[in-house]
């Protein structure tokens, strides 16, 4: 764990973009009023967002985008590794005045119809890891993570985008699941939580503005999933348990489940994401290239809500003439713990 280092010298953000395969850092340079990148940890596809100024015209015109273009981005401080935010493709152009001022704004899972198209399949005889592989080979994405070796007798993707379906199935299973350039990146959300943090951040002295949040959340005890036993031919039960949760209502998993092995696994999921969120907000700070989706952090100097937190999305902007900075969306819950079959 390292606390975020007080420097005395002033450090100059900076930014590198590529359009269409070409860098145009230099030659945009005088136009960008900002650079954006937001990083999410589950679901949602990481983007960019240029803003530039218009006044010429020359981009209403002679270099109007093209929508499908790839864009690459990375930004930090001169002279130390930068942050390398992707490839997107452009989704959308905006052009509003007075001003004169261009959104460019791209996404990481890009804007093909067969990924966003609905589609229905059957999966049989497979595991997540081989049905992630074939979303991902027909759109040209690689499998990124450690899967479980969930073994699934039937699955069905019903009027479902292929993103969605794996979002779907992703979460089922207790892990995040996100499109990070050309990769379906897979990630157990237990281990993202229980990873080490990767700075501290102090009320006084890290952070420009927060607000954080305690909620009167619903608090699950446990969780069971029932499923079909081949051997004693009987229904049977798993079921979660969460630490340090004496009393609470328990969570029932509804979905099919065909072994002990998905039972395990989804009323493990559903435990977390049911306790999810008890404490949460958003915090602005200097820029920094660590805070991103998917890290954890310390929080001190908060009172009651000093811990542990869990970066659940991050925005990256930097903005000439007024610096780097970074807001998070950052949330903790209980924790949970494994539990036993019954009959």
């Amino acid at each position: 764990m390292e606390t975020v280092a007080r420097l005395q010298a002033v450090r100059a953000p900076q930014w590198t973009v590529a359009i269409a395969g070409k860098d145009v850092t230099s030659a945009i340079m005088s136009y960008v009023r900002s650079v954006t990148y937001t990083d999410h940890a589950h679901g949602a596809s990481d983007e960019v967002e240029l803003v530039l100024e218009d006044s010429t015209g020359v981009w209403r015109t002679t270099w109007y985008p093209s929508q499908g273009d790839a864009v690459v981005v990375a930004m930090g401080y001169a002279g130390e590794q930068l942050l390398p935010c992707g490839s997107f493709q452009i989704e959308e152009i905006e052009i509003s005045g007075p001003e004169a001022v261009m959104h460019i704004r791209a996404l990481a899972s890009g804007i093909k119809e067969a990924q966003r198209t609905k589609r229905s399949a059957a999966y049989e005889g497979t595991t997540l890891r081989e049905i992630a592989t074939s979303v991902a080979r027909r759109h040209k994405f690689e499998v990124v993570g450690e899967i479980a070796d969930v073994r699934l007798g039937r699955i069905t993707q019903h009027q479902e985008g292929d993103l969605a379906f794996l979002k779907r199935l992703a979460g089922n299973y207790g892990y995040v699941f996100s499109v990070k350039g050309s990769q379906l990146v897979f990630s157990k959300y237990s281990t993202l939580r229980s990873a080490a943090a990767v700075l501290t951040l102090h009320r006084v002295g890290d952070v420009v503005s927060y607000s954080l949040r305690d909620k009167s959340l619903k608090v699950y005890k446990d969780a069971t999933c029932a499923y079909d036993d081949p051997k004693t031919k009987t229904c049977l039960t798993h079921t979660a348990k969460a630490k340090d949760v004496a009393s609470g209502d328990t969570c029932k998993v509804v979905r099919r489940c065909e072994n002990a092995q998905q039972a395990k696994l989804q009323s493990a999921a559903a435990l977390e994401q049911a306790n999810d969120g008890k404490c949460e907000g958003t915090i602005t700070t200097e820029g920094n290239t660590r805070l991103v989706a998917g890290n954890t952090i310390t929080l001190a100097g908060f009172g009651h809500f000093d811990g542990t937190y869990l970066i659940d999305e991050s925005r990256h902007t930097i903005e000439p003439g007024k610096g780097y900075t970074t807001e998070i969306t950052v949330k903790k819950g209980y924790e949970d713990s494994e539990g036993d079959d019954d009959a």
